[in-house]
């Protein structure tokens, strides 16, 4: 009994080893802001070596795929999504799809604690790329900060295998946010929005360009923020005015609005 054993552990061995089910290419896919040999070389580096010493990990059958899956997500926190699957007996392809920026989300250096009172926009600091469902993922360059809407407020770990990307709000949130924004944004293609702040209490500060300042909650559907704010345009005090006229709007409050001129 004990020989038929160690027959059968040696002829898996053997069958481990065998060249025609090594693993000798990477091939990647998706990939756009790295170097695509960085990331074939990260998952060669995955299969060096042997399990206990005597089967290889670059066995087609039995190499780390979710270990390798899990660096590149450490390493490349711009990856959304990684999968790797064997391609034939001796090719693993990996496909990549990386992150699309849309918004930035900036560290606060100072904060406006009145602003019922001061509706200046608070001064931020290093700016982060932040995709779809508001995940902040890379550092912005000076020359991004001006394409896209910036936000500002907390941010929570994704944990170890996100490489450092952290979420801003809750994806849903976070869609219906920056939807409100961008309708908010065509509306008033002179004034449009160009900085939002959330506080820990679920309101919304939007910052116009011309330094008109929008109150609102994320509680509130955001079908209705909208609405409120289209009829508050409309009505007396707005109408045929400009938002430069006024320091602020506050829809916080159902369908009560309070608004301060300049």
């Amino acid at each position: 009994m004990l020989g038929i054993l160690i027959l059968l552990v040696g002829g898996f061995v053997a069958l481990a080893k065998a060249p025609f089910l090594r693993i000798g290419s990477v091939e990647v896919s998706g990939v756009r802001t790295t170097a695509t040999s960085s990331v074939e070389q990260l998952i060669k580096d995955h299969l060096a070596g042997s399990y206990l010493y005597l089967i290889p990990k670059n066995n087609i059958f039995l190499y780390p795929n979710e270990e390798s899956v899990e660096a590149l997500r450490a390493a490349y926190p711009q990856f959304k999504s990684v999968e790797i699957h064997a391609a034939d007996f001796n090719t693993l392809a990996a496909t990549i799809v990386e992150r699309q920026p849309t918004a930035l989300w900036c560290e606060t250096v100072a904060t406006t604690t009145q602003v019922a009172v001061r509706a200046e926009a608070p001064v931020q600091g290093q700016c982060y790329l932040m995709d779809e469902d508001g995940v902040v993922y890379a550092p912005a360059g000076a020359s991004t900060t001006y394409a896209f809407v910036s936000y500002d407020g907390a941010v929570s770990s994704l944990g170890p295998r996100s490489g450092g990307a952290r979420q801003y709000i809750t994806p849903e949130q976070y869609r219906s946010l920056s939807a409100l924004v961008g309708a908010i944004s065509q509306s008033e293609p002179s004034d449009i929005v160009r900085q939002v702040a959330v506080d820990s209490d679920g309101d919304a500060l939007a910052y116009f360009s011309d330094g008109f300042l929008l109150l609102f909650n994320l509680s509130d559907e955001t079908g209705d923020v909208y609405e409120r704010f289209s009829l508050a345009l409309k009505s007396d005090p707005f109408k045929d005015k400009p938002l430069s006229s006024f320091e602020y709007l506050d829809l916080r409050f159902g369908d009560k609005l309070y608004y301060k001129s300049k």
